[in-house]
């Protein structure tokens, strides 16, 4: 059976239920306990696509998650999808902080669209520096920082 479309909400709320479920604690677990109340794609995403999903369980509470994945064409980058989950996975329990990873999809049934996915906890915030858009002396100097921050030897 192909799995359905992630533009789906039916989809996803079947799909959701088959995994997180048995992942999350509290009021996620049971029949019905996840209702999805939108499923969006970002705008941003040159390398992969990204897909928020707000769901609602039994007691009202919501939650959101990100699902990540290729593009139908694949992704620019050069590491795999399921490298980029791994080291999401890696680094839960960390120091590092970051957006904790619940599963990855490959179940030819769940794959939305037919392709792979990863699903993680969507955290506030914001991926935008604000030294990236001040064009002072003092932005010069702290966007050099970043710079070296990320530099790969």
């Amino acid at each position: 059976m192909m799995a359905g479309a992630l533009a789906d909400p039916g989809f996803v709320e079947s799909w959701f239920r088959a995994r997180i479920e048995k992942l999350l604690p509290g009021p996620c677990r049971g029949s019905g306990g996840v209702r999805v109340i939108e499923v969006d794609r970002m705008s941003r995403g040159v390398s992969r696509q990204t897909w928020t999903v707000d769901v609602e369980t039994d007691d009202r509470s919501r939650r959101r998650f990100a699902v990540r994945r290729d593009h139908q064409a694949g992704s620019i980058i050069a590491s795999s999808l399921r490298d980029e989950y791994e080291v999401y996975r890696r680094l839960d329990g960390s120091d590092v902080p970051i957006a904790r990873v619940l599963w990855f999809e490959e179940d030819p049934e769940w794959m939305p669209d037919g392709r792979p996915a990863y699903v993680r906890e969507l955290v506030d915030g914001d991926w935008r520096l604000p030294a990236l858009d001040d064009h002072s002396l003092d932005g010069d100097a702290k966007r050099i920082r970043l710079s070296k921050e990320h530099l790969v030897s």
